[in-house]
């Protein structure tokens, strides 16, 4: 978290000089599916949002406590902020905190929906609105109406550093 799309790229750029595998940012294709987990349901466990503090860093009860017109969700995650890596059950696939807790980049220019996507993993990397990138997996102050697998938000400023949008690393299986 507090770094950068720039940033990512250079620490992930960095990390392919250090030998083992190929180390990429995912696209929003294959963040999605690493999410989902093979589920086609609202949440990667399901459908019961009554769940979500089970599984995920969200807007909660700590937050509404704090900010009353938040539209918060009636349950208590056990954080206000960021909680350490591993805090919430690992996905289907053994991925943890691929909902919740911060929004993610991925490697793709922004488009208002999917027709930029060639409908597969492939990043969209062109197109009018590459100067904004966007973000995936929902954070810790992510509220009811925007907490969904299919999640997904922009940042006109990739140069921007934020508590709530951090990164995540995949590496090229060979």
């Amino acid at each position: 978290m507090c770094i950068d799309w720039y940033e990512a790229l250079a620490y992930i750029e960095w990390l392919n000089t250090k030998g083992g595998h190929s180390y990429y940012m995912p696209s929003e294709a294959e963040f999605e599916y690493a999410n989902r987990a093979g589920s086609t349901a609202t949440f990667p466990w399901g459908m019961d949002r009554a769940e979500i503090c089970k599984h995920a860093n969200v807007a909660d009860k700590r937050v509404k406590d704090h900010h009353p017109q938040v539209e918060a969700h009636d349950c208590d995650d056990g954080y206000e902020f960021t909680a350490p890596v591993g805090s919430f059950h690992a996905n289907a696939f053994g991925l943890h905190d691929t909902f919740g807790n911060v929004w993610e980049w991925v490697f793709d220019c922004w488009a208002f929906d999917h027709t930029l996507s060639d409908g597969t993993a492939n990043p969209v990397t062109s197109g009018e609105n590459c100067h904004k990138r966007i973000i995936k997996g929902t954070g810790y102050e992510s509220v009811a109406r925007y907490a969904r697998s299919a999640a997904r938000g922009r940042d006109d400023l990739p140069d921007i550093r934020i508590a709530v949008i951090g990164f995540r690393v995949a590496a090229r299986v060979e």
